[in-house]
């Protein structure tokens, strides 16, 4: 499968040396030019965050993350390849390990996101399988921060994910890949931490995507971890590149100012994470966003003497999701087939159609009607109410409401069936870089 592929590519093509009696990985490179290891003896761990993983599943059994607190999700049972779990398993570690781990102390939950199309039929949609519906159960399961290692382009329902997220105030941080292009995939939504890889110099590596969806950069090459054996068991040790493993050291200088500012706003947190990068000058750069992680400097910095309001609402002028979108999402007006897996969304629209659709439903209560009059109604639009002046014949003609409303149902669930079409045809490009 090319997308598997990819991954290999990712993580492959460096010597590999095999287990010993005691091969637990115990260092690596990034801990000191970092801060990590500055940060660790100040006594900071991740205690009190939790962070939700989406990408493979992660062998939890590896010495490396020994006695980390990870649940492991799988919404779908998928097959999953040895290489899928290597991936995760790695980036976990980063995360997670004990002696090189950003936030060892951290509560994980990891959603499986599987790349293979063997998958079961009742999780061939975006509703269960998409990177948008566990976005959503991240944020519904109550996770503080979202590390995404997954390159996939974003599917109709993905803004609305990221729009529940942004109003929940849960930062997500995403890898933007390694196609050494302008970078079009879901690390291009607003609101998102778009992450690309340095080198041990610090400087970015010609292979990072970049253009509007790079926020930073970190250490994302030489990156210790596990692949498998020819049994497929994560036996094996080598050194690996990409953007899926500098996004989680980002994920974890989050958590550590989380930790040493708890009352901090997130928001406030995403602007110290631009403001204290380090770079040349004061812009924004398209190849290296707002410049180097410094988590040193994030962490002592005051969030209090930072705006709320997630500083990159608009990295991507023009693109998804919009102010409005986040707004009409807020206000229980956006289309409930257009979100994938979720469940705590309440349509407060006035289309009656729509609310047969809605999980949750409390029809005309936004409050944007209080402010509008009269108020947008597709109902309205699509089914307008007889007034004194039309015939009581043409109002009272059964036939003809009944063929408007089966044509409205019909229209509604092609929609539907569309936008699952279309995430089904997406999964089939997804990989993890």
């Amino acid at each position: 499968m090319a997308t598997l592929a990819m991954v290999v590519l990712a993580i492959g093509g460096l010597a590999v040396a095999p287990a010993d009696a005691d091969d637990t990985i115990r260092t690596q490179w990034y801990t000191a030019p970092t801060g990590l290891d500055e940060l660790k003896a100040r006594g900071l761990d991740g205690t009190g965050v939790t962070i939700a993983i989406i990408d493979g599943p992660i062998d939890t059994s590896v010495p490396e993350l020994v006695g980390a607190d990870i649940t492991v999700n799988d919404p779908c049972g998928a097959p999953t390849a040895p290489a899928e779990a290597a991936h995760a398993t790695r980036v976990a570690s980063i995360l997670a390990s004990p002696d090189f781990g950003w936030a060892p102390k951290a509560k994980y939950l990891n959603y499986v996101l599987p790349l293979s199309d063997d998958v079961p039929e009742a999780c061939q949609t975006g509703f269960v399988n998409s990177t948008g519906s566990l976005i959503n159960q991240a944020v519904r399961d109550g996770a503080d921060i979202i590390s995404i290692q997954v390159v996939d382009d974003p599917a109709p329902g993905d803004p609305f994910a990221i729009s529940n997220a942004a109003l929940h105030k849960v930062p997500v941080v995403i890898a933007a890949g390694s196609d050494s292009e302008v970078e079009w995939r879901m690390s291009v939504l607003n609101y998102t931490v778009g992450v690309a890889s340095s080198g041990n110099d610090g400087q970015h590596l010609a292979s990072n995507n970049h253009g509007p969806a790079l926020t930073l950069l970190a250490p994302g090459v030489d990156i210790m971890g596990r692949r498998p054996d020819e049994s497929g068991a994560l036996t094996l040790v080598d050194a690996a590149q990409g953007t899926s493993f500098a996004a989680p050291m980002v994920t974890g200088a989050i958590a550590l100012a989380m930790q040493q500012h708890p009352d901090a706003d997130p928001d406030q947190l995403l602007h110290a994470l631009a403001a204290t990068a380090a770079r040349y000058g004061d812009e924004w750069n398209e190849m290296i966003g707002w410049g180097r992680l410094d988590a040193v400097a994030l962490v002592n910095a005051d969030p209090r003497t930072f705006p709320t309001g997630n500083p990159f609402a608009d990295k991507n002028p023009g693109g998804e999701p919009s102010p409005e979108q986040v707004a009409d999402y807020r206000d229980g007006l956006v289309d409930p087939t257009w979100l994938y897996g979720d469940n705590d969304y309440v349509y407060r629209g006035d289309d009656t159609i729509l609310c047969k659709f809605a999980l949750n439903c409390e029809l005309g209560t936004s409050p944007r009607y209080a402010t509008l009059s009269p108020h947008p109604s597709v109902s309205a639009a699509s089914f307008p109410p007889a007034t004194d002046s039309e015939p009581a014949s043409d109002a009272a003609e059964p036939g003809a409401a009944l063929a408007i409303g089966l044509g409205g149902v019909v229209i509604v669930g092609l929609v539907a069936f569309l936008v699952i079409r279309r995430k089904r045809s997406n999964v089939a490009e997804t990989s993890r870089d």
